[in-house]
């Protein structure tokens, strides 16, 4: 969406959108939810040095 001077004063407008709490919540989540996929790939990836086609993952 492309908000251009006008909407910026638009009244419609001021409740757009989620609240900064909401978004915080969300990106807790998200960083929960990849920290475990992503630390077990750290482990196999140390642990196979002889699998050459890791290193391009």
């Amino acid at each position: 969406m492309i908000i251009t001077y006008d909407g910026f004063i638009n009244p419609k407008l001021l409740d757009y959108g989620y609240s900064l709490f909401v978004v915080y919540l969300v990106w807790i989540f998200v960083v929960a939810l990849l920290y475990f996929p992503s630390k077990k790939y750290m482990h196999i990836k140390a642990n196979n040095k002889d699998k050459w086609w890791l290193s391009y993952l």
